[in-house]
């Protein structure tokens, strides 16, 4: 991964209070996609899918109250 996409990484990562990146399936185009599942102000507990755009931005592809799967796998991590 490129390192000014990491770095974007990093600051949707910031955003969330703790985080687990879990595996996901790229888009129907290709393009890679993350899973971040976390918690939002110490409370709610989402998941984001991002989806880096060139070496410069990331893409919020979606974000939502994590499924009972993912807050599973969440307190696993």
């Amino acid at each position: 991964m490129p390192e000014a996409v990491d770095d974007r990484l990093g600051e949707i990562e910031a955003a969330l209070d703790e985080l687990a990146d879990r595996p996901t399936r790229p888009s129907r185009t290709g393009r890679e996609r993350f899973l971040l599942v976390g918690t939002w102000f110490s409370e709610t507990i989402v998941a984001v899918v991002i989806s880096p755009l060139g070496t410069e931005a990331c893409d919020v592809v979606s974000g939502r109250p994590a499924s009972a799967k993912e807050r599973a796998a969440y307190a696993e991590a």
